[in-house]
């Protein structure tokens, strides 16, 4: 777990899949890697504290999204990685595009439309 930004780290997202395949449900999923659009110049723009705050709470909305059955991990710097079911594609892809997140800062709110770049694939056995 990445203390500061409260993200798992990819070794979480290798134990999660060796899981899926043991059990024989991987077939049921669906991987996607993302990388936020913009993050350094949306830390350049409300400080990296804000940035950071702004990143936990988009990447919290797509887990709050996937559920506890999915598994968002953070792969470094603004990449990310995350596994859920197959019942959860279309409303993932519509998050990633494009979605206002809100977070409060020591200087005050702050709302951003965050979107991704993403690549998705379907599971198998």
């Amino acid at each position: 777990m990445d203390k500061t930004r409260e993200i798992y780290k990819k070794s979480r997202l290798e134990d999660y899949l060796d899981k899926l395949i043991i059990e024989h449900e991987a077939e049921s999923y669906v991987a996607v890697c993302f990388n936020i659009r913009g993050m350094g110049s949306i830390n350049m723009q409300i400080g990296m504290e804000a940035g950071t705050a702004l990143m936990k709470a988009y990447v919290k909305g797509l887990s709050d999204l996937i559920g506890l059955d999915g598994l968002v991990v953070r792969m470094g710097s603004d990449t990310f990685s995350a596994l859920f079911k197959k019942e959860h594609l279309e409303d993932v892809i519509e998050y990633l595009k494009r979605t206002e997140v809100e977070v409060e800062t020591e200087d005050g709110e702050v709302k951003r439309a965050v979107s991704s770049h993403a690549g998705y694939y379907r599971l198998t056995d």
